[in-house]
């Protein structure tokens, strides 16, 4: 369903029902918020895949042991409409199996194993984004970084897993941030910004949580722009840094990235980042 269809249905969903409490999240919930905070919010890439295969139900259960603020999620739609954690457009990279989501139902997906680091496929299944939530909820943030234009489904399940307040939808498009923060005005929205003009924009008219940027506009002057409305900057470790901080080098890795006021790393070494963070007193 495209988003100009949608957006009636997806009005009704969120007027049903109310907005969620839980015991353990609101301390990262107001973290979040709080765009001039000390504490630097640990993001995990695909969740905790250092051991367990990428977007699993045990590198999520990992990342939430070892103590990450938010998970970063892809989100894919089978065939038959099914909301499932998947990177890729298809499954042959991360499974031991073969084809398109987009042309796979749920229960053909289901019976795949997903691979590990090293390639071998093990008792892992591709997850639901319902089971993902569930496992998240009231203990960690979700990043969802949606692989599809279909978001109905994917609003109708963080909505029914009581989730709409420790969901952030990650997207480069403004105006479809927007409509979706028209109707659901508590919806962490999480806008894509490629230059410090952007940055300006999308803390302008979104007033976001926060706001991804790159290693190339990493300035004051971003920072800057994204404190005008109290929005965190999300800055990647992925890359280069995160070479270092495998080979030891936390401090060489973790320093020039907080160096212009960036507030939440994302990282596929959580532990060691986390490790770092805390023993600089930001954490």
């Amino acid at each position: 369903m495209k988003l100009r269809h949608a957006l009636p249905t997806l009005a009704l969903f969120i007027a049903a029902l109310p907005l969620p409490a839980f015991a353990q999240a609101p301390a990262l919930i107001e973290a979040l918020k709080d765009g001039s905070g000390k504490r630097v919010l640990v993001t995990a890439h695909r969740a905790a895949h250092d051991v367990h295969p990428e977007n699993s139900m045990a590198a999520i259960e990992r990342a939430i042991a070892l103590g990450v603020d938010i998970i970063e999620i892809d989100t894919r739609l089978t065939k038959d409409g099914v909301p499932v954690l998947m990177h890729d457009d298809s499954v042959d990279r991360t499974t031991d199996g073969k084809g398109k989501v987009k042309e796979l139902t749920f229960a053909e997906i289901r019976q795949l194993h997903l691979k590990g680091a090293d390639g071998t496929p093990n008792d892992q299944r591709v997850p639901t984004l319902s089971e993902a939530l569930r496992a998240a909820k009231g203990k960690v943030l979700v990043d969802l970084d949606l692989k599809t234009g279909d978001l109905e489904p994917i609003i109708s399940r963080v909505i029914e897993t009581d989730m709409l307040d420790q969901a952030l939808f990650f997207n480069g498009n403004y105006a479809f941030l927007e409509k979706f923060r028209a109707i659901a005005p508590n919806l962490l929205v999480f806008p894509r910004a490629h230059s410090t003009e952007q940055a300006a924009t999308a803390s302008s008219s979104l007033k976001p949580e926060a706001i991804h940027i790159d290693d190339g506009f990493n300035t004051d002057a971003t920072h800057k722009a994204a404190l005008a409305s109290d929005s965190r900057v999300w800055i990647n470790a992925l890359g280069d840094p995160d070479k270092l901080v495998a080979q030891g080098k936390a401090k060489e890795a973790i320093d020039p990235l907080l160096a212009h006021g960036a507030s939440m790393i994302q990282t596929d070494h959580p532990a060691a980042v986390i490790a770092y963070l805390k023993s600089i007193g930001r954490r």
